[in-house]
């Protein structure tokens, strides 16, 4: 009979080239000891694996399979896990040592928590913090307030009871981008308050250009269709939090498109955002911010609106 351990970590694999190996590190650097590290590899064709192959620690395991996405992956990892706390980490991204631990503590504290997500920072290729700024949500979150403004930010930053995703179900494989907004809305769903945030910087999310999530108008698309799925996830009116949701989302679109150059539909899409729930989104600062990046990345040389971002990051990190 198989031994269950307290936490699992999947780890869905494709073509990571030099990010897996520091992923894998960060794991295993962890406080929290008592887990199970399940590497799903996802068709991959670079070889990456092999930068982990003389690793001999008894808690990894791997599988294979051939390329059918990230949220498959990562349901063949859920089906061999033998934890009673999910946790999930992107190939790319980084822990810090006591990520684990903090979620263990927390879940162990609170037996009404179902779903824990931590603090991110962002950080570049190098592993350099890029000084963006991150939400930092302090306490619990409502189902309509992860709807409103999915402050979770990203899969790595996730742990789940186990026994909360047999009940809603493992992940959504037909979305390819926001699996993981569809999954926690769902944990979300099945009791008042069970979301709670670990308030600490845990995560470490690594921006680069071969990630899927900067594929903006993929994103969008999948996004829309999500928000219509919004009225089945819980028995409860959901009609005023959609615009405020759909709000934030196109400031993020508009942010992926401003880093891309793309200056006519950035700020076609952060003037959207006050659009669709104005009230909300005069008040809030981020949009402003996005909105001014908008026309600095329409008026301004490339070279120069590039020199004011990188002014504006440092400005951020000095001031956290």
């Amino acid at each position: 009979m198989a031994t269950e351990v307290l936490s699992s970590v999947l780890v869905p694999v494709h073509n990571a080239g030099p990010y897996l190996r520091p992923a894998v590190d960060s794991v295993l650097a962890q406080t929290f000891s008592d887990f199970e590290l399940i590497l799903i590899d996802d068709g991959s064709s670079d070889g990456c694996l092999e930068s982990v192959s003389d690793l001999r620690d008894p808690r990894i395991r791997i599988f294979r399979q051939e390329q059918r996405g990230a949220p498959a992956a990562l349901n063949a990892g859920l089906a061999r896990a033998r934890g009673s706390v999910i946790a999930f980490l992107d190939h790319d991204d980084l822990w810090l040592p006591g990520k684990l631990a903090s979620h263990a503590q927390c879940l162990s504290q609170h037996s009404e928590i179902d779903l824990t997500f931590d603090w991110s920072r962002m950080i570049d290729e190098n592993g350099l913090n890029l000084g963006l700024p991150s939400r930092a949500w302090v306490g619990t979150i409502s189902f309509e307030q992860l709807v409103e403004d999915f402050v979770v930010g990203n899969t790595s930053a996730i742990a789940v009871r186990k026994n909360a995703l047999d009940k809603v179900g493992a992940f959504n494989e037909s979305y390819r981008r926001v699996y993981d907004a569809d999954l926690c809305w769902r944990v979300a769903a099945l009791r008042p308050g069970n979301c709670r945030a670990v308030p600490h910087y845990l995560t470490l999310y690594r921006r680069h250009t071969g990630q899927m999530s900067r594929e903006w108008r993929e994103v969008r698309r999948e996004w829309e269709y999500l928000l219509r799925q919004v009225p089945g996830y819980a028995p409860r009116s959901v009609a005023q939090i959609l615009p405020v949701a759909d709000s934030n989302m196109r400031r993020y679109f508009a942010a992926l498109a401003c880093e891309q150059g793309d200056s006519a539909n950035a700020l076609k899409l952060a003037l959207s955002a006050f659009s669709r729930a104005p009230r909300r989104a005069l008040a809030d600062d981020r949009n402003w911010m996005i909105l001014a990046a908008a026309v600095g990345c329409a008026l301004l040389p490339r070279s120069l609106f590039e020199k004011a971002l990188a002014w504006g990051r440092t400005r951020f990190r000095s001031a956290g």
